[in-house]
């Protein structure tokens, strides 16, 4: 199982899934635009390949002045 946090959502899942990030996102509907991504404790890209086991996690993006 993939375990997954939402930070937007304040929201854990847990599913099966082998694919790229980019493609857990789209399933989920998390706007890949808007957060960094979190592989097992390391900031990784969309595209990065993840497997069941993994924990990931999508974290907001904030910005401000």
């Amino acid at each position: 199982m993939v375990k997954v946090y939402i930070e937007k959502d304040n929201k854990n899942i847990e599913l099966e899934f082998n694919g790229k990030i980019i493609d857990l996102a789209k399933s989920l509907n998390v706007n890949i635009e808007t957060v960094i991504c979190v592989l097992n404790e390391s900031v990784v890209n969309e595209n990065t390949n993840i497997k069941n086991s993994d924990n990931i996690q999508f974290l907001s993006v904030i910005s401000g002045g």
